[in-house]
């Protein structure tokens, strides 16, 4: 149901619902996915400030304790600034989802979407399905590959 991967996020756990036999059909708190984490900070390493006397963690600027939650399908990039949900160590957290899905018109009915990567994209070497959010993120970095030579992790995308 679930697995470990390391990530630019650091690590995170996926979880698979595709095999669950058991579908939600009622709401509220006691029903659905519950998932009760360990944010495990009383093993975090601390350091001394010796002009303050405060004990802070290991980049305390660039860390927080805690969890970032984020609902999207496998195939889709993760923005960690502009979404998910934040959850700070002994608080708890209740989300509500809706399911949206979407089918693209065809071109008769005045639609010009499509599913898949046009044929002369370079997008197309990276194996991910065609969204708006993973469009902008691989042209981003195409950018920076064709005028830099290399990619700055928070642009990189699979193997590029």
């Amino acid at each position: 149901m679930s697995r470990k991967v390391l990530t630019d996020l650091g690590s995170c756990f996926v979880f698979s619902l595709d095999d669950m036999k058991l579908n939600q059909t009622q709401p509220g708190i006691f029903n659905g996915l519950q998932l009760i984490l360990d944010a495990g900070i009383n093993d975090a390493i601390a350091v001394n400030y010796a002009e303050e006397g405060n004990t802070l963690p290991i980049f305390s600027n660039n860390l927080e304790d805690g969890f970032r939650l984020y609902v999207r399908s496998e195939n889709e990039l993760a923005y960690s600034y502009t979404e998910g949900l934040s959850v700070s160590p002994a608080y708890r957290a209740y989300i509500a989802l809706n399911l949206e899905t979407f089918h693209f018109l065809t071109p008769d009915n005045w639609g010009n979407c499509t599913h898949t990567w046009p044929l002369k994209s370079p997008q197309r070497a990276f194996r991910l399905p065609y969204t708006a959010k993973n469009c902008a993120s691989l042209c981003q970095q195409i950018y920076y590959e064709q005028r830099i030579n290399c990619t700055p992790l928070l642009y990189s995308v699979g193997d590029g």
